[in-house]
């Protein structure tokens, strides 16, 4: 996958232990992504109420890729690329079986020309994803976590999703203050994985295998 990222982007992959979705607040509230598909990860299948989900081959899972000189975020679907497009097929075939009906790679979604600010809280995010297991990084560096919090500037944006879960007044102030950001320096990262909700009108279905 190294040839679809740019030199000097954070890239990281989704990829839940519950084979389950990420919500990703620096796209919007109510953004979520797949994460990677393994059958490893399955626990119990109820047979009548579900696909033979064991039959689906390992499936990459959303990555998030973050230019921070070229101030761009872009989540990307690895089933898009030329070379999982046999998977990609395998995997359709599998779902539409189960009359799941049209499906495909989810589209691209890009956030341009981003504030210090947004460019912080967006890769805040993604540090907070890989330290508590929801993603790996797949390309590039991921800074340390004084590096974010007291080095970057731009400040730490709250939202109302509660991702900063040790800091009190997320509904007084859209900015983490320095006593906050002092806890969030202390660790351990604080993003949480959040119930699937629903995902906005976006035209053909998402792959959704998780």
């Amino acid at each position: 996958m190294a040839k679809y990222w740019k030199p000097g982007e954070i890239v990281v992959e989704i990829a839940m232990r519950n084979n389950g979705y990420h919500m990703l607040s620096s796209f919007g509230s109510e953004a979520k992504f797949r994460g990677r598909w393994s059958n490893r990860n399955l626990k119990e299948i109820t047979s009548g109420q579900a696909p033979d989900m064991t039959r689906l081959p390992d499936l990459p899972g959303i990555c998030i890729a973050l230019d921070v000189k070229g101030r761009l975020l872009r989540a990307v679907d690895p089933l898009g690329f030329p070379e999982n497009a046999e998977t990609l097929k395998y995997a359709v075939g599998i779902l539409k079986a189960s009359n799941f009906g049209e499906m495909g790679p989810w589209p691209t979604s890009v956030k341009q020309a981003l504030t210090d600010t947004e460019i912080k809280s967006a890769l805040w995010e993604m540090f907070q994803m890989v330290e508590n297991g929801s993603a790996m990084v797949v390309s590039g560096d991921m800074p340390s976590r004084e590096h974010i919090l007291k080095e970057m500037p731009g400040e730490l944006q709250i939202r109302w999703t509660q991702q900063f879960n040790v800091i009190k007044n997320a509904f007084d102030s859209p900015y983490a203050t320095p006593e906050e950001i002092d806890k969030l320096m202390a660790g351990p990262a604080t993003g949480i994985e959040y119930e699937p909700w629903r995902q906005r009108d976006r035209g053909p279905a998402p792959m959704t295998v998780g």
